[in-house]
């Protein structure tokens, strides 16, 4: 099961999977938000499953989420799961869409898109 299906009809459908991105380490070019902080079996499956989507000629993409401030860019976490971050980098190859946003949350307004953050890929 992927998080979200935007469509207008069924001519058009782009599936997106969200991932929370809690850890920021520092690195010489910033604050990287890395994914995952764990090893992720179950994200493998839907970065899979995004491919086969877009194999069918839907839209698919992951969308990465980050609270943190310190948050400067975002991509895979190689050192904690190579499976994880091989599989996103193919399917970035393969037309799968890949984005990062800052997000602020607020006790009385909920969560709001803070902005855009890069995201690095690399080849694992």
């Amino acid at each position: 099961r992927l998080d979200f299906l935007l469509t207008d009809s069924l001519a058009y459908r782009c599936w997106i999977e969200l991932k929370s991105v809690t850890l920021v380490e520092d690195t010489p070019w910033g604050g990287e938000a890395r994914f995952p902080d764990a090893p992720t079996k179950r994200g493998v499956r839907h970065v899979g499953e995004l491919v086969a989507a877009r194999e069918g000629g839907d839209r698919a993409a992951v969308v990465f989420a980050s609270g943190r401030p310190d948050a400067e860019f975002v991509g895979a976490n190689p050192a904690v799961d190579p499976e994880f971050a091989s599989t996103l980098w193919r399917a970035s190859l393969s037309g799968v869409e890949v984005y990062g946003y800052r997000v602020e949350s607020d006790p009385l307004l909920g969560c709001r898109i803070a902005g855009r953050i890069p995201v690095h890929l690399q080849r694992a």
